[in-house]
């Protein structure tokens, strides 16, 4: 059986200082960006590292 990913929303206006802050080109790699944080802050460099270079989130069963 399939487990559901969390969903997130995130406001417009969040996103937008989201990508200012993270000086990103776009919506989806400034939440790239903050996901690659997220994770070094927790010790998840391997996947971090992935991500860096387009790669998908983890999925659960990988975790």
């Amino acid at each position: 059986m399939k487990t559901k990913r969390p969903t997130v929303t995130i406001s417009e206006n969040d996103l937008k200082k989201l990508k200012l802050l993270t000086g990103a080109k776009s919506y989806s790699d400034a939440i790239r960006l903050a996901v690659i944080k997220f994770l070094e802050d927790h010790g998840e460099t391997t996947e971090s590292q992935d991500l860096k270079h387009g790669g998908n989130l983890p999925s659960k069963k990988d975790s």
